[in-house]
């Protein structure tokens, strides 16, 4: 979770006026590390807010130290000296946003200063790019849309529409819906039949409420993994718009971005047969570990690790000899960001392993470890040049 969100999440829990799908998310935040739990415990010993305030107050006069203070002149809307002597006439909540907030703060301005990457586009963490989270909006068939909750990541469509905890969001009143992603947000779905589905960052998943008929057809823009229950008598069909997938019952990846040259299908369990659209072709058939890839030449089988093609779902980003081009178009969906490129970086290249909860400075520090490349931060946009 982003920190300036748990900032925001402890004060309007101090205020009491935290919300219930809030609440849900600081309940998450607090289970991942006994530490998160101590942390909000000493917030509610006034003598730790003291001591807090003190070491802020007393850092020595350098550059981070102005910085912060300008910090917390914006946050509390007056000169941070003025902090201690006018105590007793905050409310608790108020200091601990300053508190954390300039921590916050701090800790982005060390990493900035030590690092090869420049964020001098950047004036506060606030404004920093952010990882991406469970973030979508269902499109009901008359145009109704409902904005799903953050502190869920996945729906179930039966007779009526619920989160994957059983909680219900509405009734469905009509035969099709549309799961639709933002930049920056991935969600699940769980389908009429069992099928499984998770979108990646921009993209969509239209689905029937019911699956009636010969075939189980969705129709599929982006990115996304689907594990298909296995029906025989009713064929499971994922339509993009280049191609389509048939498949019985399998687990199997299809990345079908429109600003990519190819469409891949990664197949990781099972079998799918992948037909361009509108032709004639005999449709290719897909074996564990096989990817087809489709432009405008053709259509062609390669073998590949398929849990380098999945390794988003997992939460991880994976490049093999990937170019730049390729990088940034998946930092560009999953952080909101603009990328520009001053210089030709087209040699560049990149193998790794990132998180994709990794702070935006945090993978662009990673990534200039080629010593070829180098990134500067601009508010949302990225400017990448050679070194």
């Amino acid at each position: 979770m982003e920190q300036d969100k748990i900032v925001l999440l402890i004060r309007k829990y101090h205020d009491n006026s935290i919300t219930t799908d809030e609440m849900l998310l600081l309940e998450k935040w607090l289970a991942l590390d006994q530490e998160n739990t101590t942390l909000l415990t000493q917030m509610n010993d006034g003598s730790w807010l003291r001591t807090q305030l003190e070491v802020y107050d007393n850092l020595a006069s350098t550059d981070i130290d102005r910085e912060a203070r300008m910090i917390g002149q914006k946050i509390s809307g007056r000169p941070s000296a003025k902090i201690k002597p006018i105590w007793p006439r905050y409310a608790v909540a108020s200091i601990l946003f300053i508190v954390f907030s300039i921590s916050l703060y701090l800790s982005f301005y060390k990493f900035s200063a030590s690092s090869g990457t420049d964020t001098s586009g950047i004036v506060e963490a606030e404004d920093m790019p952010q990882p991406g989270g469970n973030r979508a909006t269902l499109i009901l068939e008359g145009g109704e849309t409902i904005a799903l909750s953050e502190a869920h990541s996945a729906l179930i469509i039966t007779d009526s529409l619920a989160y994957e905890d059983g909680s219900l969001i509405a009734a469905v009143p009509t035969s099709f819906a549309t799961l639709r992603t933002p930049i920056g947000g991935n969600y699940s779905v769980i389908l009429p039949d069992g099928t499984k589905v998770k979108l990646n960052a921009s993209s969509s998943l239209r689905y029937p409420t019911r699956f009636d008929g010969g075939i189980r057809k969705v129709i599929l823009t982006g990115e996304a993994f689907f594990e298909v229950a296995h029906n025989l008598k009713q064929p499971f069909v994922v339509e993009t718009e280049t191609q389509s997938v048939k498949v019985l019952g399998t687990v199997f990846n299809i990345n079908a971005y429109t600003d990519e040259q190819q469409v891949a299908t990664t197949l990781i369990e099972g079998k799918v047969a992948v037909t361009r659209a509108l032709s004639d072709a005999e449709p290719v058939i897909l074996a564990p570990g096989q990817q087809s890839l489709l432009d405008s030449r053709g259509m062609k089988v390669v073998a590949v690790d398929a849990a380098d093609a999945v390794a988003w779902r997992d939460g991880k980003f994976i490049f093999s000899n990937s170019d730049i081009y390729t990088v940034m178009r998946q930092m560009a969906r999953w952080y909101d960001v603009e990328v520009e490129y001053i210089d030709n970086v087209s040699a560049v290249t990149f193998s790794g392993s990132l998180s994709r909860s990794a702070p935006i400075t945090a993978i662009l520090e990673d990534l200039e470890l080629t010593q070829s490349i180098k990134f500067n931060i601009e508010g949302r946009r990225i400017v990448v040049r050679r070194k």
